[in-house]
C-alpha cells in the first residue's frame, strides 16, 4: 500500500503479516517437533538388520492382540534359545488389534508376506469370539470356518504349513451372544472349532486354549486373564508360548530356564499345563 508524505510524494508502506495467535503456536509446534524428529534419527545408531540364520525355523505369526500382548512371538523364541534348539526361531509378526481371518484376508498383508519369505510355520489365530460361533452356522461359516480354509490353502500354495491357535475363552464366556454362557461352554465351543477344521485340513493345533483351562482350574488364582476378562497378562502369553514352542519344536518346554520374569513356581507350573495339553499330538 501507498502512504502520502508531502512533497516527499508516494512512499510504499509494508503492513507486518498478521498471523492468528492460535495459528502461530501450532506452525512453531509443528517446527519444532519435526526439528526434533531430525536431530532423534541424525543421532540414533545406523540400525544394522540383524541376518536370519540359513537353518533358522522361520514361523509367521497372524492374529491380533491375543498374539501380540506382551510380545508371546518373542517368548517363543527365548524358550528356544534357552532350550538350545538345533533351528534357533526367527519370527515375524503380523497381528493388527482386532483382526480376524476375515480381516487378513482384505487388508492383502498376509499375502506379502508369503510371496517374501520362505516360512516353515505360520500361525493362524482368529478373533476370539468368532470360532465360537458354532451356533449359528451362517455366521460360523463366514467369520471363522470358510475364511480359514481359504488362508491354510495361501499357506499351503506358499510351501509352509498351517499351525491353528486355539485361544482362550473371554472369563464370563460370551453371554452377548450366547444367553447364560460361561467361560468353560465358550472354551468347549473354540476346542471343537479349531479342532473339527484342523483334522479336515490336516493341519496342526496349538492347544493353547486347553491348557489355560487346565491352568485356571488347578490354579483359579493365578492370574491369567487381564482385568478386561480377555487378554492375556504376562502368565498367560508365557503359557501360549509354552504350548507354541511345543507345538512348533514338538519338544516339551517342561524344565525349559527361561521363565518371562515370572517365579520359578510359576514358570513351572505353566510349563506342566502346556506339556499335558500337547503331549498327546506331540
Amino acid at each position: 500500500m501507498y502512504a502520502n508524505f508531502g512533497n516527499a510524494g508516494l512512499v510504499r508502506t509494508t503492513r507486518p503479516l498478521m498471523i492468528h495467535p492460535v495459528l502461530r503456536k501450532v506452525i512453531g509446534v509443528t517446527v519444532l517437533a519435526g526439528c526434533l524428529a531430525l536431530l532423534w534419527r541424525l543421532t540414533q545408531p545406523e540400525q544394522v538388520p540383524v541376518p536370519v540364520p540359513a537353518n533358522a525355523m522361520r514361523v509367521l505369526f497372524v492374529g491380533n492382540s491375543h498374539t501380540y500382548f506382551n510380545d508371546m512371538p518373542k517368548m517363543v523364541a527365548e524358550l528356544a534359545a534357552a532350550a538350545g534348539v538345533e533351528r534357533p526361531l526367527h519370527q515375524v509378526t503380523e497381528a493388527p488389534g482386532g483382526a480376524g481371518f476375515v480381516e487378513h484376508l482384505t487388508n492383502g498383508r498376509i499375502q506379502r508376506h508369503l510371496r517374501r519369505g520362505r516360512w516353515d510355520y505360520v500361525v493362524l489365530q482368529d478373533q476370539q469370539q468368532r470360532p465360537s460361533f458354532g451356533f449359528d452356522p451362517e455366521r460360523f461359516d463366514r467369520w471363522f470356518y470358510t475364511p480359514a480354509k481359504t488362508l491354510d490353502e495361501m499357506v499351503r500354495a506358499s510351501g509352509a504349513q498351517t499351525i491353528f491357535f486355539m485361544t482362550w475363552a473371554r472369563q464370563p464366556g460370551d453371554p452377548g451372544n450366547v444367553d447364560g454362557d460361561t467361560y468353560d461352554k465358550m472354551q468347549a465351543r473354540i476346542h471343537d472349532a479349531y479342532v473339527t477344521l484342523a483334522r479336515e485340513v490336516n493341519a496342526r493345533v496349538a492347544p493353547v486354549g486347553l491348557a489355560w483351562q487346565s491352568a485356571h482350574r488347578q490354579r483359579p488364582a493365578l492370574p491369567l486373564w487381564m482385568p478386561d476378562g480377555s487378554h492375556a497378562k504376562r502368565a498367560g502369553s508365557y503359557l501360549a508360548a509354552c504350548v507354541l514352542f511345543d507345538t512348533i519344536y514338538r519338544r516339551s518346554a517342561l524344565g525349559n530356564s527361561y521363565t518371562a520374569g515370572l517365579s520359578a513356581e510359576d514358570a513351572r507350573f505353566l510349563q506342566s499345563c502346556a506339556d499335558k495339553a500337547c503331549g498327546p499330538s506331540r
